[in-house]
């Protein structure tokens, strides 16, 4: 009785593409695990932003937009509708281009967008925007706040100047968090 070696073939051609298929799913998931795990705290400090930050003109609503498709969007729509009240309610829009930024109070922009960043700035001055970024670069001349990660944990800078030119108000609770950075 011999063995059948076009089944046994088959049967292994399978298990070696299964194997493979499996070991690729588990590379790009703990990629994007690596890529995305900050973006589990930045609606928290976005909130917090929100908080201890006050705009000229501030009714019940914050509208925070994010500029692309970010993976940071549903976690920002999740924590909207945690943190909405009567007295407070979060607005998540995307925006997705720079011609198509509307109305809001924060603005965040991924560091996977590619941008003319002098542009978008300037196209920003005069409205009371609390522009957050997530690239280093970015914080001197243009960015209100900076995502960085220090040793593993994020934290954020802010540009007092940046703060002013866009008329917003910041505790000193708040200030006292930051990395303040100047011009």
């Amino acid at each position: 009785m011999g063995v059948n070696f076009t089944k046994y073939s088959r049967f292994l051609l399978l298990l070696l593409v299964l194997t493979c298929y499996t070991s690729l799913s588990t590379v790009q998931a703990q990629a994007t695990r690596r890529i995305n795990k900050n973006y589990l705290y930045y609606p928290v400090y976005i909130y917090n932003f929100c908080k201890y930050i006050q705009w000229p003109e501030q009714g019940n609503e914050i509208v925070i937009g994010v500029l692309g498709n970010s993976a940071i969007i549903p976690q920002l729509q999740r924590m909207a509708y945690i943190k909405s009240n009567p007295n407070m309610r979060f607005i998540i829009k995307r925006f997705n281009d720079e011609k198509s930024i509307g109305y809001c109070h924060v603005l965040f922009l991924p560091n996977t967008y590619n941008v003319d960043i002098k542009q978008l700035y300037r196209n920003l001055q005069g409205k009371n925007i609390l522009f957050i970024t997530e690239d280093q670069r970015f914080i001197r001349k243009y960015s209100c706040i900076n995502f960085i990660t220090v040793r593993g944990k994020p934290l954020f800078q802010m540009n007092t100047t940046q703060i002013s030119k866009a008329k917003l108000a910041v505790s000193n609770k708040l200030l006292s968090l930051a990395i303040v950075v100047r011009q």
